[in-house]
């Protein structure tokens, strides 16, 4: 299963209202698009419902175009990762068992 998500609301803040129980147990990836600013909460949200911070984790900034970057690590940590690679909008964070059988560059 595969399921997409916004990672911000229209004010570009932690979108409240999804329904993040049940996006913490969704047994499958999820794909969020333009997390960037709410990664933190986005990643706290899920984890501490239940997700796995273990779980493969990969941010893709400008994903599709020249300057594509890949950041991979573990839902727990894929914030702090962003943060310290200086990673910036537009992005799209992809975490779940898909993750694990990617072949990051």
């Amino acid at each position: 299963m595969l399921v997409f998500a916004t990672g911000t609301d229209q004010t570009g803040h932690h979108p409240a209202t999804l329904d993040w129980d049940v996006l913490a147990r969704v047994e499958g990836t999820l794909a969020f698009y333009m997390p960037v600013g709410a990664l933190d909460s986005i990643t706290a949200s899920l984890t501490s419902l239940g997700r796995d911070p273990r779980e493969p984790a990969i941010l893709v900034e400008q994903a599709g175009v020249d300057g594509e970057r890949v950041i991979a690590g573990r839902l727990g940590d894929i914030a702090e990762e962003a943060r310290a690679a200086g990673l910036a909008a537009p992005a799209v964070l992809i975490t779940g068992p898909t993750v694990a059988l990617a072949s990051v560059p």
